[in-house]
């Protein structure tokens, strides 16, 4: 049995029937993601489930730090795409709780996508059943932490992620091809534009510098995402979005 397997058979007693849990790969010594076809109602769904146990942060640092270190995960690392029935877990054994993250935040890693989760985190999930939080001081990294009798919630909170928001971004730079189209540069870096990452197409933006100062009076749909790789021969992984978008609505006037 491998954690996908125990997944699916939580998602059972949860009353969420599973109809075929089978790795992508074909073996269950590659799971990978898994793909689990839920009956919902009078329709089934396929979800491509990555998971794997949540690990110390390892040597050097502080006893609050855990992470999910997904090695078959992203972009460069795997062939599948990130959409809506994507779902990213880990599994931490001694509180008996799984955390799920933004597959969509996490899609442009490196070599490996390691998903940072704090003890208290943890904690407080074993002790309310299920606890939805940001990670560090903004919204555009998120956690969902629950217990397995809480495994329902998780397809509610992925749901929310992909509803459609107005997002503020700072850009790097953007260039108007028409009165009524941009494609904007966001670096997506915590120091930068962090919630760039978060951004989907649907999604609607007002851009401004990195002052906080509006460069333009709109509202943008985005419409289409590229990825600009940045990352220096042998160095760290590091990427900027360009983000095509229409014009949709004027913003309201500051005081």
């Amino acid at each position: 049995m491998t954690l996908h397997d125990d997944f699916a058979e939580i998602l059972g007693q949860c009353g969420l029937p599973v109809l075929t849990a089978d790795p992508l790969s074909g073996t269950r010594r590659a799971p990978n993601p898994t793909q689990i076809t839920i009956s919902q109602g009078r329709r089934s769904i396929t979800y491509d489930v990555f998971l794997w146990r949540i690990t110390h942060e390892g040597k050097g640092r502080s006893g609050d730090n855990w992470r999910i270190q997904g090695t078959s995960f992203g972009q460069k690392n795997s062939t599948v795409d990130i959409t809506p029935t994507t779902l990213g877990l880990g599994w931490h054994e001694a509180t008996g709780v799984y955390v799920a993250f933004d597959p969509w935040v996490k899609r442009s890693p490196g070599s490996s996508s390691s998903v940072h989760i704090r003890d208290d985190l943890l904690q407080a999930a074993r002790s309310a059943g299920a606890v939805a939080t940001a990670h560090g001081d903004h919204t555009w990294d998120p956690r969902f932490a629950f217990t397995p009798p809480n495994s329902a919630g998780l397809f509610e909170w992925t749901q929310r992620l992909w509803a459609p928001k107005d997002v503020h971004v700072a850009v790097v730079d953007y260039s108007q091809i028409s009165p009524d189209k941009i494609v904007a540069e966001a670096d997506p870096r915590p120091n930068a534009s962090p919630n760039a990452a978060g951004v989907r197409p649907g999604d609607r933006i007002s851009i401004c510098d990195e002052h906080g100062r509006r460069l333009t009076e709109y509202f943008w749909r985005v419409v289409g995402i590229e990825i600009k790789d940045l990352t220096p021969n042998g160095g760290r992984n590091r990427i900027h979005y360009l983000l095509e978008a229409d014009k949709s609505a004027r913003l309201a006037s500051t005081p």
